[in-house]
């Protein structure tokens, strides 16, 4: 549910009860919004960690450097080449449509753009 969904249903619910008006009240909610790059980062973490590869392990076995995962486990990087990802899938041995197919990548929540 969007910010703009939320604050509809708060005020349909409220559409009965009485208020003064002359008091502002203000609502904050606070909506998690993850960012593409952390959403593969953390996806490719927790299947490193069911698969109980090491990260040293994962890097040897993909031929990417250790520095190269760093920066993408750590959300360094604005960009995560698509080679790189299909590379550490591979080593997973994840299909790319199994791992695109989360619903999250899908989702209003997440945010494409730069950072």
């Amino acid at each position: 549910m969007n910010l703009h969904q939320y604050n509809a249903k708060f005020l349909e619910s409220q559409a009965n009860h009485y208020y003064n008006t002359d008091i502002p009240v203000v609502i904050f909610v606070r909506l998690k919004i993850m960012v593409l790059n952390e959403y593969i980062s953390n996806k490719l973490e927790n299947l490193r960690k069911e698969k109980k590869l090491g990260v040293y392990t994962l890097c040897n076995r993909a031929a990417i450097s250790y520095e190269t995962y760093r920066s993408i486990r750590k959300n360094r990087n604005k960009d995560i080449y698509l080679r790189t990802i299909l590379i550490l899938l591979r080593t997973l041995e994840v299909t790319p449509q199994e791992f695109f197919s989360d619903p999250m990548f899908q989702s209003e929540e997440l945010d494409i753009d730069f950072k």
